[in-house]
């Protein structure tokens, strides 16, 4: 999953991008060379416009049990 870093217009899709949305929208499939431009500064605009979300796992905590 992705985070628009940089508010554009994705002229492949039609579709304008904010800062925080995630890219792609909608679950659109997206090839990874498009990825691979638009997080890179080999854009049009010549700045990365997207940025890779690591989402951490979450943590269970286990219950203790009752003695």
């Amino acid at each position: 999953m992705y985070r628009v870093i940089k508010s554009f217009t994705d002229l492949k899709a039609s579709h304008v991008y904010h800062v925080g949305d995630t890219f792609p929208h909608n679950g659109v499939e997206v090839e990874a060379e498009r990825v691979a431009e638009l997080s890179s500064d080999k854009n049009r605009m010549g700045v990365p416009l997207i940025e890779e979300v690591t989402e951490k796992p979450k943590r269970t905590r286990k219950k203790k049990e009752e003695e």
